[in-house]
């Protein structure tokens, strides 16, 4: 990001957001001498281009919003397989306690 309101005392300066911010209206953005500072959204150029947001509380830069969408397709894929196999398990333990009480009734 860039800052590009003259008022700002980081004018001109470059740097990207590693951080999230504590609400909609700010990014917090690490420069190139790892100054961390919180930068107002109406400091920095072409925000609108380079945020993409994924929630009503967080804004993520651009970049990172592929990454993100592939993470959460990730989670979502494993939560399914966990899911299943715990079925699976869960459907193993009632079938080994069935046979055990028939063999115990046997």
């Amino acid at each position: 990001m860039t800052v590009s309101s003259q008022s700002h005392p980081r004018y001109g300066d470059s740097g990207m957001i590693e951080a999230s911010a504590p609400n909609n209206y700010q990014q917090i953005v690490t420069f190139s001498d790892g100054e961390r500072l919180l930068v107002n959204n109406t400091d920095l150029a072409n925000l609108n281009d380079a945020i993409v947001s994924f929630s009503a509380e967080r804004t993520y830069p651009k970049e990172y919003a592929e990454a993100i969408a592939q993470i959460k397709e990730q989670h979502k894929l494993d939560l399914e397989r966990l899911s299943e196999e715990l079925k699976i398990g869960l459907q193993a333990e009632a079938g080994a306690k069935a046979e055990a009480q028939v063999q115990e009734q046997i």
